[in-house]
C-alpha cells in the first residue's frame, strides 16, 4: 500500500471504496474497527 491516501479516498464514494475493502480484508470487527475510525478520522 502506498504510505499516501489518494485523492479519491478523500471523496465520499472513495471512502466506501476504502471500507469496503477493509471489511473484506479483515472479517473480524475487532480488527476493522480502528481501521474504519482511522479512514473516517482522515475524512472529516
Amino acid at each position: 500500500m502506498h504510505s499516501r491516501i489518494p485523492k479519491a479516498v478523500c471523496s465520499v464514494t472513495g471512502r466506501w471504496v476504502a471500507l469496503s475493502f477493509i471489511l473484506s480484508q479483515f472479517a473480524s470487527g475487532n480488527d476493522a474497527e480502528p481501521l474504519i475510525r482511522w479512514i473516517l478520522s482522515l475524512n472529516i
